[in-house]
């Protein structure tokens, strides 16, 4: 990662600055996100101050070793785009862009809401991974692999409504 500094609300690296808007995560923690559209894919400036944000500012938002792809961070079931590695085995909440072709294991996926295209890549194998509500492609190879899809909100509801009847 770059070298990348917070000076005056601002963020820095090679000389450029981006502003910063504060994402309220919960009530103990706001995340100084930069300034940049969350729709682009972000050059490598753009890279190291996203992941200055989300690694280094008050507490760690996502695994020390994935790199992101757009400034998508929402919260922390949307976890925003990020490129795959090896190295991380948990996927869940984000957006995870897989060379085409690769062999995937023992890696969690999941997301929160069902149907969700969250994985990018074309002719991948995945054995032994967690894809609860990922779209499966048809040019994917899937072996042992949870695929099942949960409405995980609808979940959540239900036993608070349990809980609350008792």
């Amino acid at each position: 990662m770059a070298d990348v500094i917070s000076k005056n609300g601002k963020l820095e690296v090679n000389g450029k600055q981006f502003s910063t808007k504060d994402v309220v995560l919960t009530s103990e923690y706001t995340l100084k996100k930069p300034d940049i559209d969350e729709a682009k894919t972000l050059d490598a400036d753009e890279k190291a101050v996203v992941e200055f944000a989300l690694k280094n500012q008050g507490r760690r938002l996502v695994h020390c070793e994935v790199k992101p792809v757009k400034n998508d961070y929402f919260d922390d079931h949307y976890r925003g785009s990020v490129e795959y590695t090896p190295k991380c085995r948990n996927y869940s909440g984000h957006i995870v862009h897989i060379p085409d072709g690769t062999t995937v294991k023992d890696t969690n996926f999941c997301q929160r809401v069902p149907n969700n295209p969250a994985i990018i890549g074309k002719n991948l194998t995945f054995i032994d991974c967690n894809l609860v509500n990922n779209v499966i492609d048809p040019s994917w190879t899937v072996k042992g692999c949870n695929t099942s899809t949960l409405d995980f909100e609808a979940y959540e509801a239900a036993r608070l409504a349990e809980k609350d009847g008792k």
